[in-house]
C-alpha cells in the first residue's frame, strides 16, 4: 500500500468584508465540534474538499482533509463500517470505492475513460486557510488526488488523469496549532485544539465526470 499526503501551502488572508467567499454552505456538512462550527463541502474532480471553521481568532491553525474507504479487506474491521465516525488509518486497509479516469497519450485525445476502481490507501493532506473574515470565520480548500502507483488503469499503456472517490469516509479536521503528518493518523501537535467532523459521502459513480466540479452529498457520522 501507497500512502498518498498532499501538503498545501496557501498563504493567509485577513479579510474584513465578507462578501467574495467562495464556501457553499447549502452543499457543506456542518457540525459543532469544540464549541467551533465546522463545515465541509466535498466536490469530484480531485476530490476536493473545502473547509470552514467559525470563530477561530487571529491564530486560525491548519487545515486537513482525508479520503478513507469504507471496504473491509475481511469484512470486520470495524475501522471500515460506513455507519461508524472511526476514520481508517492506512494499515486498516479500507478500500475506496471510486472511479479513475486514464488516457490513451497514443491517441493525443483529451478524451479521458472512467473506470470502477477500488483504491486501497488513504488519501490525505494539511493547509493553511486562504481566507478569514473578520469575526473569526476561514476557510480553506485541500485537493487530494491519488497517483499512478495508487491507481492502475485498465489498459497498462494508458496513463492516469484523475480518481474520484465515489464512496468514502471524508474527514476533514482543524488544529489550532499544526498538524504532524508523519503519524498515522496526523495528530495536532504543541497542545492545539483538534475539531475532526467525519462524514459518509456518495455520489452516483455515472455522474461524475473527468473535469469533476460537481457537489458530493456527505452525511456526518457521530
Amino acid at each position: 500500500m501507497f500512502r498518498k499526503l498532499a501538503v498545501t501551502v496557501m498563504g493567509l488572508s485577513l479579510i474584513v468584508v465578507s462578501v467574495g467567499l467562495l464556501e457553499n454552505e447549502a452543499n457543506a456538512g456542518c457540525a459543532t465540534i469544540a464549541g467551533k462550527r465546522v463545515c465541509a463541502a466535498w466536490i469530484t474532480g480531485s476530490n476536493d474538499d473545502t473547509i470552514t471553521v467559525n470563530g477561530i481568532g487571529n491564530n486560525p491553525g491548519q487545515i486537513l482533509a482525508a479520503v478513507g474507504g469504507t471496504v473491509s479487506p475481511g469484512g470486520n474491521n470495524p475501522n471500515c463500517n460506513e455507519t461508524s465516525s472511526n476514520f481508517p488509518t492506512e494499515a486498516d486497509n479500507c478500500g475506496v470505492q471510486g472511479v479513475a479516469f486514464c488516457v490513451n497519450p497514443a491517441s493525443n485525445s483529451p478524451h479521458a475513460n472512467g473506470q470502477p476502481f477500488t483504491l486501497d490507501a488513504v488519501l490525505e493532506g494539511t493547509a493553511l486557510f486562504a481566507s478569514c473574515v473578520k469575526n473569526g470565520k476561514c476557510t480553506g480548500t485541500i485537493s487530494l488526488d491519488a497517483t499512478s502507483e495508487q491507481v492502475t488503469c485498465i489498459n497498462p499503456n494508458w496513463e492516469l488523469k484523475t480518481f474520484t472517490a465515489t464512496k468514502y469516509k471524508g474527514k476533514s479536521a482543524h488544529c489550532s496549532t499544526s498538524w504532524n503528518v508523519n503519524a498515522d493518523p496526523p495528530q495536532c501537535i504543541n497542545g492545539g485544539e483538534v475539531r475532526i467532523l467525519v462524514e459518509l459521502c456518495s455520489i452516483d459513480p455515472s455522474l461524475v465526470k473527468s473535469t469533476g466540479g460537481q457537489s458530493i452529498p456527505c452525511t456526518p457520522l457521530q
